[in-house]
């Protein structure tokens, strides 16, 4: 009976301590026997062998109740995973060449992700085709839905433009081995034939750019810093923001010309910090 009480007891979903005390140690309680009646007198041997038999329905009960708090939580998990892969996604990535097809894109990504929330921009050499009118373009939106930008391994050009005009700037670690940095030079208008990618700097666009890099950025980014770019000698040079110092432990470095391998040196002990610019792993 004391057995029974105990299998029905636990079918209820009662509390197996408290039911134990009122089937075990009580006299009546319930409807269930005590386990040792007044009007029966049992040897201790006896006792013992109810006291174990007893334990024995404590530790079966004991294990169903674990086996299904494991089920539980199993199952809790595999819900969780599955809405995480379900939901929506937050994240619009941008890779290689940056061109205009790249806005067309992003506003599809919003159609259908509408809790979008930041911009992940990873190793990209920048546009060739009108940068200047794509970064304003991501700008209007980036300012609309209030975006934060990431940026992951080498970032230049209209990428390291797009990444500083975001609300919230992160440069993130770079598993792929490359080590995280933006590349900045001022916009230049380069003819098909000129190999060199000297061109022509336009002032008025770069100036243009700069300024709103320096307003969202709260003037933690100066113009007078990203002046420094027109001293470049073509398009593969400009201001290098490192995530990582380099060995002089510095941040901000310039080089006129990476392809005459003129070598970045420091310009300024500014660190990304100072620019506004968070570093996360």
């Amino acid at each position: 009976m004391a057995n029974r009480c105990l299998v029905e007891n636990y079918d209820k979903q009662v509390k197996i301590p408290n039911k134990l005390q009122a089937c075990g140690m009580s006299k009546v309680s319930n409807g269930c026997p005590s386990l040792v009646s007044p009007r029966t007198y049992r040897s201790p041997a006896s006792q013992g062998m109810a006291f174990f038999r007893l334990e024995q329905q404590i530790t079966k009960a004991s294990t169903r109740i674990i086996q299904s708090s494991i089920f539980l939580a199993t199952f809790l998990l595999s819900s969780t995973t599955l809405a995480e892969d379900i939901a929506p996604l937050k994240r619009f990535e941008i890779s290689g060449i940056i061109s205009k097809s790249e806005i067309e894109r992003f506003d599809q990504f919003v159609k259908a992700n509408r809790d979008i929330s930041e911009i992940l921009l990873a190793d990209s050499p920048g546009g060739y085709d009108d940068g200047t009118s794509t970064v304003f373009e991501f700008k209007k939106r980036i300012d609309e839905l209030k975006l934060k930008t990431f940026a992951r391994g080498f970032c230049a050009s209209t990428c390291a433009y797009i990444f500083l005009l975001g609300h919230e700037r992160t440069l993130l670690a770079n598993p792929a081995g490359k080590k995280t940095m933006l590349l900045l030079h001022p916009v230049r208008w380069i003819a098909k034939d000129d190999t060199g990618g000297v061109g022509q700097i336009q002032v008025q666009y770069t100036d243009k750019l700069n300024k709103a890099v320096s307003e969202r950025s709260e003037g933690k980014i100066t113009t007078d810093l990203l002046d420094k770019m027109y001293s470049t000698d073509d398009s593969s040079g400009g201001i290098f923001i490192l995530r990582e110092v380099n060995s002089e432990n510095k941040s901000v470095l310039f080089s006129p010309s990476i392809k005459k391998r003129i070598k970045a040196i420091p310009f300024s002990d500014l660190s990304p910090q100072d620019l506004g610019i968070r570093i996360a792993d």
